[in-house]
C-alpha cells in the first residue's frame, strides 16, 4: 500500500523548529501494525502525531515502515528490524499549532474535491496563459515590499510579466521569460488593488491582487504570527492555514515559495482542493464561530 501522506506533511519535513519535537510523518499500510507505548499505555498511531519523551514505537509486521521526523529535519525510517524506537527527550509544540495542523488536515481530506487546482484566465487573445492558484476574483496578499511569484501554463513563449497599481503605475516588469514561472522582486505594495499580467504575444491574462494588512488575515493567523518561533515555522503554519481559503491561496503560494516549502508549493500548484473553504465545513478547536473570519467566494 502506498505511504499515507497529506499536504500538511510539508511542515513536518521542511522546517526547523525551536522546540525539540518528533513527529509521525507517514507510514505504510494500516495503523494496526504499529504500536506506540506511552506511560505503559498502548496508543493508536496516527499520521502527524506528536511524539513525547520516552514514547516507544514497535512495528510487528515485517513489511511495515514508519517515518519519524525531528526538529532538525532528521528522518528516522523505522521497520520491524530496527524497533523498538524510543523517542529522546523532546518538548511539545504550542497547542495552537497542533490545532491548526489537525484542522487543515481534516479539511484537506473532506470529500467532494475539485477536479483541478485553481487557475485564473481572465484573458483576451488566443492561447492565453492560465495562472495557477489565483482566482478570477480577488486574491488577497499581505502589503509591504516583497517578491511576487507567479506560475502558469499555456501560451507561447517568450512571456512578459508585469504588475500595475490601481492608478496605472508600473511597479515591476520582466520581459523575455522563457519558462512558465517567474518572480518580480522588491515590489512595494500598499493596501489596495493591483493588476498582475502575463502576456504571450497577442494573448494576455490578468489577475486582481488585493494587498491588505495582517489584521485582515483569517483567524487564527495573527496568533500564529505572534508565537515566539523561527520565521519558517510561523510562516509555514500560516501558509498551511491560508491554503484552505480560496482567496488567500495566492498568499500561501508566496510563502511556500519564499521559505522553500517545496511539497506545499507543489500541492498548491497541482493539488485538488475541497470545494468549500475550511471555515464553511469545520471549525478549529478553541476558535469560536464568532471569531472565525468568512471570506467571499466566486459565484
Amino acid at each position: 500500500m502506498a505511504i499515507t501522506r497529506t499536504v500538511a506533511t510539508v511542515l513536518l519535513l521542511s522546517g526547523t523548529a525551536a522546540y525539540g519535537s518528533f513527529w509521525v510523518s507517514e507510514f505504510e499500510g494500516s495503523a494496526e501494525q504499529y504500536r506506540l507505548v506511552r506511560d505503559n499505555e498502548t496508543i493508536a498511531i496516527e499520521q502527524l502525531m506528536l511524539l513525547q519523551s520516552a514514547d516507544t514505537i514497535n512495528i510487528d509486521n515485517p513489511g511495515g515502515r514508519l517515518l519519524v521526523v525531528d526538529e532538525r529535519n532528521e528522518r528516522y525510517e523505522l521497520t520491524a528490524e530496527n524497533t523498538p524506537f524510543v523517542v529522546p527527550e523532546s518538548a511539545s509544540p504550542p497547542q495552537l499549532l497542533i490545532n491548526v495542523r489537525n484542522w487543515v488536515a481534516s479539511w484537506w481530506n473532506t470529500r467532494g474535491k475539485q477536479s483541478t487546482s485553481t487557475m485564473a484566465a481572465v484573458s483576451k487573445g488566443g492561447l492565453e496563459p492560465k495562472i495557477f492558484v489565483a482566482t478570477s476574483g480577488e486574491n488577497f496578499l499581505l502589503s509591504g515590499t516583497r517578491e511576487i511569484h507567479l506560475a502558469w501554463r499555456g501560451g507561447i513563449q517568450p512571456f512578459d510579466l508585469s504588475i500595475v497599481s490601481e492608478s496605472g503605475k508600473l511597479l515591476g516588469r520582466r520581459t523575455g521569460i522563457s519558462g512558465y514561472n517567474a518572480s518580480l522582486p522588491e515590489v512595494a505594495l500598499q493596501n489596495g488593488q493591483y493588476v498582475m499580467q502575463v502576456v504571450a504575444g497577442v494573448a494576455e491574462t490578468n489577475i486582481t491582487l488585493t494587498a491588505v494588512s495582517t489584521e485582515q488575515l483569517p483567524d487564527p493567523a495573527e496568533a500564529i504570527l505572534n508565537l515566539d518561533l523561527p520565521d519558517k515555522i510561523r510562516f509555514g503554519h500560516l501558509a498551511m492555514l491560508l491554503s484552505a481559503f480560496s482567496h488567500w491561496r495566492f498568499e500561501a503560494l508566496q510563502i511556500a515559495h519564499s521559505y522553500n516549502l517545496t511539497q506545499l508549493e507543489h500541492d498548491l500548484l497541482f493539488g485538488d482542493f475541497p470545494e468549500s473553504d475550511i471555515g464553511e465545513t469545520t471549525s478549529m478547536p478553541g476558535l469560536s464561530d464568532s471569531g472565525r473570519q468568512t471570506l467571499p467566494r466566486d459565484d
